[in-house]
């Protein structure tokens, strides 16, 4: 999680020079475009949503909606599905939005830059939500400094689901090149089959340097885990088992200048949603045939004004036109 810097608005009247001078100076064509097409299309049979924040999370959960992944409708008008009411500052960043086996929706969050607990709320329509909780999931660890992007899967081996999480503890803190002392942050992650009793907090993810923002990918009866790869870029590690252990096969594909990764198939095709923390458009996403080969594809992705990183889960198009409905 990085401070969330200022977009950019281009004014509703302008000179038609003044328009060309902004293009010139402050556009960014390559990114991708945060506003919709002209005219919105209609829900086919499948669908994709997306589950993100504005700003730094004060209002809560926004939801938009794409029937191909790259070009994105806002719900409810941009307005907010869900306002956090936990947690020490009761925000909401990052949240992870994931459907289980009988259909309920499961929410997890960021609360707070500085905190040991995460958010956690359930749904069965996305519009009635259930008591908000915050999960101190790292309240055995006095010195943990964060709990950051928690994400949510359904292990079926073990019938239950995994959270997991990025947390660094004051302790463990190592200087870098220059000598600053650095977050060691790590991935951590519990078990659970009911939302109200867990286990205890194990590393789920070390790979011998700091990392955030993980996100887990099944893939042909392999794992794949993105991640920040810290002040380097994004990069993923292959598991066999959905556990672990994890090995690291490349360095990262992108520079620093990214984080939040949220991976997906798509067709033949491996898309990473990755929000650029120091551009003006922020969301934006890098496509691959073959996990070796990327290219960043954030010109072709059509987001709404102000989207920031979240996660995605294909639904129904009939929830979808229910929802637009809720919206209307």
């Amino acid at each position: 999680m990085n401070a969330v810097q200022p977009s950019r608005a281009v004014p509703r009247q302008v000179p038609v020079w003044a328009l060309c001078l902004w293009l010139l100076l402050g556009a960014h064509p390559g990114r991708a475009q945060h506003k919709p097409t002209t005219k919105e299309e209609k829900p086919g049979k499948s669908c994709y949503l997306f589950a993100s924040f504005r700003k730094d999370g004060e209002d809560g959960l926004h939801l938009c909606w794409s029937n191909n992944a790259y070009t994105w409708y806002s719900l409810k008008n941009d307005q907010s599905f869900l306002v956090p009411a936990v947690g020490e500052q009761k925000i909401m960043r990052d949240p992870c939005l994931y459907q289980g086996p009988d259909g309920t929706f499961h929410l997890v969050w960021t609360t707070a830059w500085r905190g040991q607990t995460i958010g956690y709320s359930s749904s069965k329509d996305l519009v009635h939500w259930t008591e908000q909780v915050a999960l101190p999931v790292m309240a055995d660890e006095p010195d943990c400094m964060y709990a950051w992007a928690p994400e949510i899967r359904y292990d079926a081996t073990q019938k239950d689901y995994l959270i997991y999480w990025s947390s660094a503890l004051k302790s463990e803190q190592r200087p870098d090149s220059t000598g600053k002392l650095r977050h060691y942050a790590r991935t951590y992650a519990v078990h659970t089959r009911d939302f109200k009793r867990f286990s205890k907090p194990t590393l789920f993810f070390n790979p011998g340097h700091a990392q955030i923002d993980a996100s887990l990918l099944a893939d042909h009866g392999k794992y794949l885990l993105f991640f920040k790869y810290a002040y380097r870029g994004i990069a993923y590690a292959v598991a066999d088992n959905f556990n672990g252990p994890w090995r690291e096969t490349q360095p990262p594909f992108t520079n620093d200048d990214w984080e939040g990764p949220w991976p997906m198939k798509v067709g033949k095709d491996y898309l990473v949603y990755i929000d650029n923390f120091k551009s003006k458009s922020r969301m934006g996403a890098w496509r691959s045939s073959d996990l070796l080969h990327w290219t960043d594809v954030s010109a072709e992705i059509h987001f709404p004004v102000e989207q920031l990183h979240g996660s995605v889960l294909p639904v129904s198009g009939k929830l979808v036109q229910l929802l637009l409905q809720q919206s209307l």
